[in-house]
């Protein structure tokens, strides 16, 4: 059985994941609906946002050592979308993928396909 404190993280951190997400898009669609203009904003910026952290990933892919240069405040701006469902992934799996994800190898390659899947949103996004 996991220990109780694993469980409770997880439901605090999954719990705020579902009411911010939430309140981010019942605001979101305020915007859109009162200023149009605010999609192409969006839709522009987010394309931009993705691109630079698809460029990211390659290069911690290609140099490893780049994954340690990461200030505090910018690891904390990334780690904020996760959806509910990453978090009892990550607090339970933790201990079975210790192994295998401490392995620079392994990384690299996590990289590459989140890479490739971030330059496929952004193709969406720009060709929408």
């Amino acid at each position: 059985h996991p220990p109780l404190g694993i469980t409770a993280v997880i439901l605090v951190c999954a719990l705020s994941a579902i009411v911010l997400v939430a309140a981010g898009t019942a605001g979101v669609g305020v915007l859109v609906e009162k200023a149009p203009i605010a999609l192409e904003i969006l839709r522009w910026g987010g394309a931009a946002y993705l691109l630079w952290f698809a460029i990211r990933t390659f290069r911690d892919a290609i140099d490893p050592k780049s994954l340690h240069d990461s200030d505090e405040s910018e690891a904390e701006a990334e780690a904020a979308g996760p959806a509910a469902t990453w978090f009892p992934l990550l607090g339970y799996g933790a201990r079975a993928l210790s192994e295998p994800l401490s392995r620079p190898k392994v990384w690299r390659w996590l990289n590459v396909a989140i890479g490739c899947m971030l330059l496929f949103i952004v193709a969406r996004l720009v060709l929408m």
